[in-house]
């Protein structure tokens, strides 16, 4: 806990691929991958290429919940009390409830952009719009947000200045768990 490793290669060695077995999104040809029980695995992908499109909440759901989750539950909470008998309403207000039951302290998201130097965008904006720094530095946030046990992080820096460089480099040496 509390260590971190490299991972170093020439582009094509391997390293995405050895990331994504560890992280269980690919199969291993042979081996096997062990973590401690219980570990839980927060997987910092290099980019967002093919996801131009989607919207800061759609790409970054634990921000998302973070920053609007307790206007959602008020909305739901709303348009319940004025159909009390909505069923539908009522099973949204209860996974909307238990997701806000996992979401982060308040305020932490604030506290991981101000570490970061970076104003969260609005909920709306699509990822097209933002540069490869932003993104990154909100896919982190959001990485954090979830409060894995793990961090996976493929090239974490790429398209950051030295400052960013040096914030992400901040904030993964506070990291608990290891890197």
């Amino acid at each position: 806990d509390g260590e971190p490793a490299a991972l170093a290669g020439p582009n094509g060695a391997g390293k995405t691929t050895l990331l994504g077995i560890i992280a269980g999104e690919l199969t291993a040809d042979s081996g096997a991958v062990q973590l401690p029980r219980g570990a839980t695995i927060g997987f910092l992908r290099q980019g967002y290429a093919g996801r131009e499109g989607e919207t800061v909440a759609q790409a970054f759901p634990a921000l998302d919940l973070a920053l609007h989750g307790d206007a959602r539950l008020a909305a739901i909470a709303d348009a319940l009390g004025a159909t009390p008998h909505d069923d539908t309403l009522a099973a949204a207000y209860d996974r909307e409830l238990a997701r806000l039951a996992e979401a982060p302290p308040a305020g932490e998201a604030e506290r991981l952009a101000a570490s970061l130097a970076i104003a969260i965008p609005p909920a709306d904006t699509t990822l097209g719009t933002l540069s490869g720094g932003e993104q990154t530095k909100l896919g982190l946030i959001d990485l954090l947000l979830r409060r894995p046990g793990v961090l996976l992080l493929d090239e974490p820096t790429n398209h950051l200045d030295l400052d960013g460089i040096e914030r992400v480099e901040r904030l993964i040496a506070t990291f608990p768990g290891p890197v």
